[in-house]
C-alpha cells in the first residue's frame, strides 16, 4: 500500500521545521523617538541533511520591506532595508553549550534576540522579512556558495502587542 503522506515528505532537502517570532520590546512605528530600539526574538529550527556538502555557516537575516499597492515603486522593484542578522559557524554550533544555539541530529536550532533600531520609523514598510541562508561547499576545494533555504515575510501588525 502506498504511504498517503509521501507527498508531504521532503527527501534530502533543507527545510524549516519550527518557526516563531515575537516582538519583545519597543514599538515598530514609534513616532516620538527616531532611534527607538526594538527587540525581536526569532526561534527557528532548520533541518539540513549532512549529505548536501560541507556546511560552513548559517545566516539568519531580518529585513523590512513593503508590498503596499498605495505606495508604488518608481522602478517596479520591491525595496528592502536590512535590519539585523547573525552568522553562525556550524562547527561552533555543534560544540556549543549556548542555549540560544544548538544542533541535534541534523536539526540546527536558533533562539536569538535581535536588538536594533527599528527600520519602520518614518518609512512605508509594512513587512518584516526573515531569511535563512546556508553557506556551504560540495568539497573543501570548491568556493563557498550561498543557498537561501527559507524566506518568509511577517506583516508588522502580527508583531503588535494588541494581537
Amino acid at each position: 500500500m502506498e504511504n498517503p503522506f509521501d507527498k508531504f515528505t521532503v527527501y534530502k532537502s533543507p527545510s524549516v521545521v519550527k518557526f516563531d517570532i515575537k516582538l519583545l520590546k519597543g514599538e515598530l512605528y514609534d513616532d516620538s523617538d527616531t532611534d527607538s530600539k526594538i527587540k525581536i526574538n526569532l526561534n527557528i529550527d532548520t533541518y539540513i541533511p549532512y549529505e548536501t556538502g560541507i556546511i560552513q555557516s548559517l545566516d539568519f537575516n531580518l529585513y523590512a520591506m513593503n508590498d503596499r499597492s498605495d505606495v508604488p515603486s518608481s522602478d517596479g522593484i520591491i525595496h528592502m532595508e536590512p535590519a539585523a542578522g547573525i552568522k553562525v559557524n556550524v562547527n561552533e554550533l555543534i560544540k556549543s553549550k549556548d542555549p540560544s544555539f544548538a544542533s541535534h541530529y541534523n536539526i540546527f536550532q536558533l533562539n536569538h534576540d535581535f536588538e536594533f533600531v527599528s527600520p519602520f520609523i518614518g518609512t512605508n514598510y509594512n513587512l518584516l522579512g526573515v531569511n535563512v541562508v546556508i553557506n556551504r561547499t560540495p568539497d573543501i576545494n570548491f568556493p563557498i556558495a550561498k543557498e537561501s533555504i527559507y524566506t518568509t515575510v511577517v506583516p508588522t501588525y502580527y508583531l503588535s502587542e494588541e494581537i
